[in-house]
Order: structure tokens, then sequence, then C-alpha cells
């Protein structure tokens, strides 16, 4: 997973955003949202980085 800019590398950290109960994966945010279900971690993996990307697009409208 890429490292954001201004983070050290910290990939432990990140890789603790998922998780999963069942079947299902999901994954949290710094806001504190917990978002999913997916069925894969793949799929969760490609929905943060959607997630990721269309917050720093808001953050640079502002």
């Amino acid at each position: 997973m890429d490292q954001r800019k201004g983070e050290s590398n910290n990939s432990s950290e990140r890789a603790k955003r998922f998780y999963q109960i069942g079947n299902e994966w999901f994954f949290s945010s710094r806001e504190q949202l917990q978002v999913g279900p997916y069925s894969s971690l793949d799929e969760a993996e490609m929905q943060l980085n959607f997630y990721l990307r269309h917050v720093k697009e808001d953050s640079m409208a502002v």
C-alpha cells in the first residue's frame, strides 16, 4: 500500500485498518469510520484507495 505524504513508513499501522468479521472485510478510517462489508481483502483495499483519493480531492477543493 502507498505511503501518504508526510508519513513515515508505518505499514503495520496501516495494515491494522483492515479487519474481517466472518467472511466479510472492513476498513477503518482516521475519522473512525467503519466501512464495509466487502467480499475480500483485495476489494476492501481497493475501496480504501478510492476513499483516500476522495478525501484528498475534497481537501484540495477547500
